[in-house]
């Protein structure tokens, strides 16, 4: 087992936070983490600008709006996910996407009509 991997396993919430920021988190290990129940983990995780699609995807339809929020906040999130987000009924989801320096001008379209 890799150290990563131990990280993964650390019972200590503040280590696994840290660990869903590095940028060699390796997508199997960001899988893992996606599954955890802990939100302010799953918030940091989606900051990480080096995930993988499938993470961010998997972040994306999370019900808790401060995941969603954090992932609206990513510069990598994708302009897709960006445009499902901007439907998303909180104003913290909405209002981090228009702040994304990525959002495309249709998308923040839409969000000036909600």
């Amino acid at each position: 087992m890799d150290i990563l991997e131990q990280l993964s396993e650390e019972p200590d919430i503040l280590i696994r936070q840290n660990l869903a920021l590095n940028q060699n988190l390796p997508k199997n290990l960001a899988l893992k983490l996606s599954e955890d129940q802990d939100t302010a983990l799953l918030a940091h995780l989606a900051l990480n600008p080096f995930l993988d699609k499938e993470v961010m995807e998997r972040l994306a339809k999370h019900a808790h709006h401060a995941i969603c929020a954090a992932l609206a906040k990513n510069p990598q999130t994708s302009q897709t996910i960006l445009d499902e987000l901007s439907h998303h009924p909180n104003a913290n989801v909405r209002l981090a996407i228009a702040k994304n320096s990525h959002t495309l001008p249709k998308s923040l379209s839409t969000l000036s009509h909600s």
